[in-house]
């Protein structure tokens, strides 16, 4: 294992709490949506259950009555960690029951939304419900895509599944890509983005032909040769990788970026935790629960 990838990992599990759960930052306070991502990473890695247990416990902690994974109760309607939570549960059994919950809450929540299909403003399809960062919100790419990826992942089967990925092909930039959620504002096409491209794409791996998003696997392909930060790199990676396409020198690029530190400090818990995945898996994020049995 690269000297590179030793250090990140020892990074990683040096920052776990001691009551469990892992910090944004260095000695900061419990986050769940970074301890999802460093046991993600960690299990990826091969760190053994026993050795994820107290994180994931204090994941259970976070979880409310109806299933949502939250910061804190008195900030409920922000339950954009759910999905990742949820994840972070596939690779045990004894975590059935909470993931279970949060699965039967996403079915049930979702994003706002209009029963108009189209408005003079925006070029999306406003009457698709997906899921939102924030409860009462608009449904974006970024939640929508760990949803159906969480949902894919219990193997889930459902019409709001189904929506999910209408809501993201309808988003899909015209040149390729995809972006927070828009895709043009007062007929003007918007930019693509590349993490949120990499999230969309690991969303719809194998629930859509490929040429209907091979515009933005070329803009994928071509964004993740010239970027090193962590979050597009890593998500790029895992969305080319989804499809199959994991490009040839991708765990170079991941080096490259962890180097980075080095000039532009330490990363937090989430970004290492995504890079790391990223090394680690093969078929994007849902390759890393490939032939595991969900346990629904």
């Amino acid at each position: 294992m690269p000297v590179l990838i030793e250090a990140a990992l020892k990074e990683l599990r040096s920052r776990e709490m001691e009551p469990g759960g892992f910090p944004l930052k260095r000695n900061g306070a419990y986050q769940p949506d970074a301890t999802a991502w460093a046991v993600i990473a960690l299990e990826a890695a091969g760190v053994t259950e026993e050795g994820l247990m107290k994180a994931r416990e204090r994941l259970v902690a976070s979880q409310e009555n109806d299933g949502r994974v939250v910061f804190s109760s008195r900030l409920s309607a922000a339950y954009w960690a759910t999905p990742v939570a949820v994840l972070s549960w596939i690779g045990s059994p004894h975590f059935k029951e909470a993931r279970q919950k949060s699965a039967a809450f996403l079915l049930s929540a979702g994003g706002h939304h209009e029963s108009m299909i189209r408005d003079p403003v925006f070029g999306h399809d406003l009457s698709l419900r997906g899921w939102p960062w924030i409860e009462g919100t608009h449904s974006w790419i970024e939640p929508t895509s760990l949803t159906l990826l969480a949902l894919r992942a219990c193997g889930r089967n459902h019409e709001r599944m189904t929506e999910a990925v209408a809501l993201i092909m309808d988003r899909q930039l015209g040149s390729g890509g995809w972006n927070y959620g828009n895709t043009t504002v007062f007929g003007t096409e918007l930019w693509p983005i590349p993490e949120c491209t990499g999230v969309a794409l690991n969303a719809l791996s194998g629930l859509v032909p490929e040429n209907r998003i091979a515009c933005s696997i070329e803009y994928m392909k071509a964004s993740a040769a010239c970027i090193r930060t962590p979050l597009a790199l890593a998500w790029g990676i895992l969305g080319l990788d989804a499809w199959d396409q994991r490009p040839a020198r991708a765990d170079e690029w991941i080096l490259e970026s962890l180097s980075l530190q080095n000039r532009y400090g330490v990363y937090d818990t989430t970004l290492l935790g995504q890079l790391l995945t990223a090394y680690h898996a093969r078929g994007g994020i849902l390759g890393l629960f490939r032939g595991r049995e969900p346990g629904r």
